[in-house]
């Protein structure tokens, strides 16, 4: 008897409580879904400066093949498999190695494939899920063009750090040992922290990392780029600039 009086104590303060909520003006979550439709000057200056951003994100999205299914659309892999390898081909041809001619014809090359890709993706594609078997070559390529697409934002950082030396008078040695490795290594801070802060073997994984990324990045990403630079000028000496 007295746990069904106490249960129904709960349930009467349960009515109440919502009854009063009900009665309050002040809403619940603290705001209402007309407060959300006034903009402010803030929300204002972010959508501003991401319909600025607009020129970067639509080639992006045309470019890089997405297979998710919450995200799946028919015409922007149709779309991808046409413009990405005409990106690929722009991205080699703007090396300024490359003759007239050879460039042409490495541009009809690349729209002739990348329309009969697309051609078959349209064909072959169904519009309401993505494809279920022999995800490999599409993975594939979405990672690829992402690598692509780093490829050219490291290109126009890279550009950007230089031209602020070149105008503030100051060596691009010191912008990269300052500038360029705080935000090279920004994203490894913050993943290390917030493993060591879980304790544990996050501590050790986080230790690790410190020294594990700079060992990784001197052979293999300074490695290779040297090691292509100099095969680029072969028989030559390759020289440092």
């Amino acid at each position: 008897m007295e746990i069904i009086c106490r249960r129904r104590g709960i349930d009467y303060s349960n009515q109440s409580l919502k009854s009063g909520l009900a009665d309050s003006p002040r809403p619940l979550w603290g705001w209402s879904d007309e407060d959300t439709e006034i903009e402010s000057p803030l929300f204002s200056f972010f959508k501003a400066l991401a319909m600025m951003k607009m020129p970067l994100i639509i080639p992006r999205q045309l470019t890089i093949l997405i297979v998710e299914k919450k995200q799946w659309s028919k015409g922007y892999v149709v779309a991808s498999a046409f413009f990405a390898p005409i990106l690929l081909v722009f991205l080699w041809s703007t090396r300024g190695n490359v003759s007239s001619q050879i460039g042409t014809a490495v541009y009809v090359i690349g729209v002739l494939f990348g329309a009969g890709l697309s051609i078959l993706e349209f064909i072959f594609l169904r519009s309401d899920q993505p494809p279920c078997k022999f995800l490999f070559p599409w993975v594939f390529e979405g990672f690829m063009m992402s690598i692509v697409w780093f490829y050219i934002i490291a290109n126009e950082l890279v550009a950007l750090l230089v031209a602020l030396g070149v105008i503030l008078g100051i060596n691009p040695s010191i912008l990269g040992l300052t500038v360029l490795a705080c935000g090279n290594s920004m994203v490894d801070l913050m993943s290390n922290i917030a493993l060591a802060m879980n304790g544990g073997d996050g501590v050790q994984i986080a230790l690790s990392g410190c020294y594990a990324g700079p060992m990784f990045n001197t052979p293999f990403g300074l490695g290779i780029s040297m090691l292509l630079g100099a095969w680029s000028k072969r028989p030559a000496s390759y020289m440092v600039p």
